[in-house]
């Protein structure tokens, strides 16, 4: 017969860890969990059996004892019974205790007790029930039962020392200031008599202001506090939307506080910082100044307040301006920091010098300076106020760079605001500033909440202001995305779409790795449709999600977990729709610095060397370590290495590449370095456009073929897992090159109305650094999508290994059109083998001979050897001159085939390339008519 668990397993359930001061947690049993834990059957449960000598039936005295101590416990000493408990107490010795705090009136409101820990004769803690030790245990764990709750009105708290704040998150970045640090911190909901909500229902947190000095009463600083608690309170009571009410006054022995509702969205300087170039649209104007008569109205409202007198704030500046959110780009703006304010009852002339301390010097009237023995007006904040208004317009008008600049140019030698105008430099020449790079010496945590904020500016710009970077058609989801919910309220599973749906989601481009691999297979697609443990996943998957719920976006998009794996998934029909996966992903997530699903890519960098030149009168100048290299980092990466990324890439519409030195991002706009600095490329536009290949087609035609050129020769080096991928692995981006390019084709090759587009594309050749191309069965192990075509031996894609192409100049070649056409649809999707062929002239020549006069390049060399006397040549093209046998002539080199097409004549299977005079090619004698296959 199983028995309930006693109080001493169910407490520690109910703990909370108060989180402040943040060196010091502490447990604590939160407002209202006593009352769940002390029923009448845990306190019966607790007690034991009464030991009694007379009897102790249910009529009996003993048990009508017993039955008044668990009322008593009920109705008045919960809180005790539970701090007893804890300090050790058990069963009679309990019981004893309780009875003893009953007799002596020692409840629960009389909390916290002063204990006697020396003392033997105390009513209530007899040395023959407490020990030293559980007494000083009581003493302590008292704290525990009776935390404060913060009301819903403005109150003034004095607490002891031992008192624990329900405080249950703290932020690690806390704000300094002149006089205080500022915590971000979560109120267990429990303890605040109305739960604080923000704008969208959710949970509001708290600014928790504390005093750097400690002070006693006679101490300035306690003064000072004292002062500015006063003017807290009697502002709070305004109620005014745009005046920060202070939520709460507090004081802990030698330590001070005050409690205000936490501004989400920062200061008025945190919005120009995040928004540096805002967009001007009308609708941004009049909600801006809207705020500014709600500031004005609040400022009227101290400085008329309740017609008892007047407070000047006395340090109004953007930073005092803070902004909560309410559902709008603005937010609601509220002036806060009252430690400098005055209430004044007499006018100010009346008044004798002013006791304020001095406000900050860049927002303070001349008179601040000219005349210090004079009381200060409630025009002072009306100075302030103008110059906050003067920055929002320049910031507006010019951005928040050039807002620096001009509060940088009042500032004296030594950096100082100077209330003086200086003309003496009037004559000097400008400095031009954009020979400095903008930028970050020290890069964020990779994974930080810094460096996900400048991952989602940028997002934010390029939504902002890159139109060519939206998608260009209508969403076409994935079959399957994996639902990772929300850094609130993470979620992991995988989840299948619906027609009609329109689902923002990031794709992941990551390299597989050695196995095992973590994949869904149709024996567990099911338990993934359920739930997909995190911890379960590798890390590499860890860290997408972490990166994708980090910038805001719910689903994410991974080829082994969204493509059902092994022979009877479905990985053949899914690989046909990369180019929309890619497409229409809002954004990649590239894992650079990964070489298997076992690596991550949120990983810390290295520290990055740099020197700081701090400039007289000027921002200081970091002369940093050059880190920002893009080829290496990026395109020299495992990653890049991997066949299917370079499609991955020329689809997307933008990607963040997280490598081992810093975060890359590139879209239509260009690549940008986490350093802050631009890059641009002819090629890494070409492969970063984001309506792919929209920028080739600004090209010239000769430019096009270059730009495909140079994009197959980097593919045909690039390494897969499975070889057979090859041609599926840039079908999409070839898709698009050929309706974009106005031709025909496939398998690397196009044919357009200029003869020698199908020319150039054909005379492609093993790279000069490979030694053999290998042919690729298409036959084995992942084999061929049903409905699909192996490449034909004229295609670069039929083999593994990098390919170079012939050095054609451009105007100089004469192509020779008679020699090859295309037969039928030739592309890989769909038709019969014979629809691959192009039809050929073979042509005789003296392979010996132009050996030694040309330059002929072999796929595969040591097939070739033997065969000359076989080998037949297709003419392709050649230069132009009067002499046609001593033109140099470009040619396929061909040999027969096992077996004759369907349609009679000889079937050619290519085997290299060449460039020979034409007096070694039999170019008028008889030739050889079939189909290269």
């Amino acid at each position: 017969m199983s028995t309930n668990p006693g109080l001493e397993e169910l407490i520690p359930d109910f703990y909370e860890v108060s989180k402040f001061p943040d060196d010091r947690p502490q447990d604590f049993l939160p407002n209202g969990s006593v009352d769940k834990i002390v029923t009448r059957g845990s306190i019966i449960q607790e007690l034991g059996a009464i030991e009694h000598s007379g009897p102790v039936g249910r009529g009996s005295k003993a048990a009508a004892d017993e039955n008044d101590l668990i009322n008593f416990i009920l109705k008045a000493g919960k809180k005790v019974f539970t701090i007893s408990l804890i300090s050790g107490l058990r069963h009679n010795q309990l019981r004893k205790a309780m009875i003893q705090f009953r007799n002596n009136g020692y409840v629960d409101e009389e909390l916290p007790f002063n204990v006697p820990i020396d003392e033997t004769d105390h009513p209530c803690f007899p040395p023959q029930l407490w020990s030293k030790l559980a007494k000083k245990d009581f003493q302590s764990k008292q704290w525990m039962v009776i935390v404060p709750v913060f009301p819903a009105e403005f109150k003034k708290l004095e607490l002891e020392q031992g008192h624990i704040f329900p405080f249950i998150f703290v932020d690690e970045e806390r704000k300094e200031g002149t006089f205080g640090n500022v915590y971000q911190v979560t109120i267990h909901e429990t303890h605040q008599e109305k739960p604080m909500r923000k704008a969208n229902g959710g949970p509001a947190n708290v600014a928790i202001k504390e005093l750097k000095a400690l002070g006693q009463k006679d101490d300035p600083v306690y003064k000072e506090w004292m002062a500015e608690a006063k003017a807290l309170e009697e502002t709070s009571s305004l109620e005014h939307p745009h005046v920060v009410q202070a939520m709460a006054t507090i004081s802990k022995e030698r330590r001070h506080y005050f409690m205000f509702p936490w501004a989400d969205r920062g200061s008025l300087r945190d919005l120009c910082k995040r928004n540096p170039e805002p967009n001007l649209q009308a609708n941004l104007i009049n909600d801006i100044i809207q705020q500014m008569v709600g500031l004005a109205g609040a400022l009227w409202a101290l400085h008329n307040f309740k017609d008892e007198g007047a407070y000047r704030h006395g340090d109004l500046k953007p930073e005092n301006i803070l902004i909560f959110g309410d559902g709008t780009w603005t937010g609601t703006w509220k002036i806060a920091d009252m430690g400098l304010a005055k209430r004044h009852i007499t006018d100010t002339s009346a008044r004798g010098p002013t006791s304020t301390r001095h406000g900050t010097p860049s927002y303070e009237p001349p008179e601040a300076y000219l005349n210090t023995l004079s009381a200060r007006s409630r025009l002072y904040d009306i100075w302030s106020m103008g110059c906050i208004t003067l920055e929002l317009i320049i910031w507006l008008l010019y951005g928040y760079k050039r807002l620096i600049e001009f509060n940088n140019s009042m500032n004296d030698p030594l950096g100082q605001a100077s209330p003086y105008w200086d003309g003496s430099d009037l004559d000097e020449a400008p400095v031009p500033r954009s020979a400095v790079q903008i930028g970050l010496p020290e890069l964020p945590e990779a994974g930080s909440n810094h460096h996900f904020e400048i991952l989602g500016k940028w997002l934010d710009d390029c939504d902002r202001n890159h139109p060519q970077c939206k998608p260009s058609r209508l969403p076409c989801l994935p079959t399957r995305l994996i639902y990772v919910g929300t850094q609130a309220l993470p979620v992991l599973k995988l989840y299948e779409t619906q027609p009609g749906e329109n689902l923002k989601y990031f794709a992941l481009s990551h390299p597989w790795g050695s196995p095992p691999h973590f994949c869904t297979f149709n024996t567990n697609i099911q338990e993934h449709k359920q739930a997909i443990e995190f911890n379960k996943l590798p890390r590499t998957f860890q860290h997408a999600v972490i990166a994708t719920r980090g910038l805001g976006v719910q689903y994410l998009w991974i080829d082994s977990l969204c493509i059902v794996q092994g022979r009877d998934g479905d990985f053949q029909r899914e690989a046909k729709r990369m180019e929309d996966v890619f497409s229409q992903a809002d954004c990649i997530l590239a894992a650079s610095s990964a070489t298997g699903q076992g690596d991550g890519f949120l990983h810390p960098r290295q520290t990055r060397n740099y020197l700081t030149l701090q400039q007289p009168s000027r921002p200081p100048v970091y002369v940093c370590e050059y880190i920002d290299d893009f080829n290496e980092h990026v395109r020299g990466s495992y990653l890049n290495q991997r066949g299917w990324v370079l499609q991955e890439r020329a689809l997307a519409r933008r990607t963040i590449y997280f490598t081992s030195k810093q975060t890359y991002w590139e879209c239509g706009g260009g690549v940008r370095c986490e350093t802050m600095t631009k890059m641009h490329n002819t090629l890494e536009s070409f492969l970063g456009d984001p309506a792919f290949p929209k920028i080739a087609m600004e090209s010239s035609h000769g430019g096009k073929i270059r730009l495909y050129q140079d994009l197959y020769m980097q593919y045909s080096r690039l390494a897969f897992t499975h070889q057979q991928d090859r041609p599926v692995a840039i079908a999409g981006l070839e898709k698009r090159l050929i309706h974009n390019f106005g031709v025909r084709g496939g398998f690397g090759i196009f044919d357009g109305d200029d003869p020698g587009q199908l020319r150039r594309s054909l005379l492609w050749h093993r790279a000069s650094d490979v030694a053999t191309l290998e042919p690729i069965d298409f036959m084995s192990d992942r084999g061929l999508a049903s409905g699909t075509k192996a490449p034909p031996t004229w295609s670069w894609m039929a083999y593994k290994g990098g390919i170079e192409y012939l050095d054609l100049p451009f105007g100089q070649v004469e192509w020779e059109e008679g020699d090859v056409l295309p037969v039928g649809t030739w592309n890989s999707k769909e038709g019969s083998a014979s629809d691959l062929g192009l039809s050929v002239v073979a042509r005789s020549f003296n392979a010996n001979v132009a050996t030694a006069a040309g330059e002929f390049i072999y796929d595969v060399p040591g097939q070739t050897s033997g065969l000359s006397a076989a080998l037949k040549c297709i003419v392709l093209g050649r230069l132009q001159s009067r002499q046609s046998s001593t033109r140099t002539h470009f040619v396929l080199l061909v040999t027969t085939g096992s077996s004759p097409v369907a349609r009679g004549g000889k079937v050619y299977h290519r085997v290299g390339v060449g460039s020979v005079p034409g007096s070694w090619i039999q170019l008028d004698g008889p030739a050889k008519i079939g189909r290269m296959l």
